[in-house]
């Protein structure tokens, strides 16, 4: 099984966890650090590792070590990413994530990290924007728009907030789903 290109990330949760429960006294003889098992801990989310270092020499010790301790249990990783080019020098293009122009501006390269959108030059996050798709929008329209924002960090909480207070505002004044609102 191979990270990032695996159906089922609940396989790939349970075998790193066993992985690091099985490997660590054997990690820590050769290593003589579990730094690594800490940042498999606290950095894997679904089948995805983002771990946040410091420094570039620091960053690719981490890859070297991660991708050494995967490769032994048979968890080759794959779709490498980092906002530092240094950090990835040498990691094979088969093996590296691709970026993409767009989808948030022109011109930024971007690529997908839980399913939201990572812009590598800036080190930041983004989300497409929600299109209200009908002229006239039911609370059932706006429930689905509201559901459609993938934010599985939070992320957009604050934003996405308000969105649901006017949902139930607009239940408060009438409780049925398929009744059309103005816009204005």
């Amino acid at each position: 099984m191979a990270l990032g290109e695996v159906t089922d990330s609940k396989a790939v949760i349970a075998a790193i966890a066993e992985f690091d429960d099985v490997g660590r006294d054997a990690f820590l003889k050769k290593y003589g650090s579990s730094k690594i098992h800490r940042v498999v801990a606290k950095s894997l989310y679904m089948d995805d590792i983002l771990p946040s270092v410091d420094d570039i020499e620091e960053a690719v010790l981490l890859r070297r070590e991660l991708q050494e301790i995967c490769a032994a249990a048979g968890l080759p990783i794959r779709k490498w990413m980092s906002n530092e080019e240094d950090a990835l020098r040498e990691v094979p293009d088969a093996l590296r994530a691709h970026a993409q122009e767009r989808p948030l501006k022109d011109e930024e390269l971007t690529t997908k990290v839980l399913g939201m959108h990572w812009n590598i030059t800036k080190d930041t996050y983004g989300f497409k924007k929600v299109v209200v798709k009908t002229a006239k929008p039911t609370k059932r329209s706006i429930l689905s728009d509201l559901a459609s924002i993938y934010d599985p960090l939070g992320l957009a909480g604050p934003v996405v907030l308000h969105g649901w207070v006017l949902l139930q505002k607009l239940h408060a004044l009438r409780p049925s789903l398929d009744i059309q609102w103005d816009t204005d």
